[in-house]
């Protein structure tokens, strides 16, 4: 099972999810809606994704525009990051 995080809080819980149980396994990203707070600095789960050995993945990110949370400029920007993201830390 992977437990996904897709804002910025539940990153720490959905990594310290992933070592109760030896079949969980972590994603850790923005998720699409909440992209009107993504900043070019270095977003939280950018570090979880590198140290956490159970992060498997960058997730959940992409473009959503059905809800009106968050520009299609913002969450684009996000999008091409966390994609740049997954390359770095060998991530899917």
């Amino acid at each position: 099972m992977i437990t996904v995080a897709g804002r910025h809080g539940g990153r720490a819980l959905a990594v310290q999810a992933s070592t109760w149980d030896d079949r969980v396994f972590a994603a850790v990203a923005l998720h699409p809606t909440r992209t009107s707070r993504f900043t070019d600095g270095r977003p939280s789960h950018a570090e979880g994704a590198r140290r956490a050995p159970r992060v498997v993945a960058i997730g959940e990110t992409g473009l959503d525009y059905y809800w009106d949370y968050s520009t299609p400029d913002d969450q684009r920007a996000a999008f091409r990051w966390h994609i740049e993201l997954a390359k770095q830390v060998g991530k899917r």
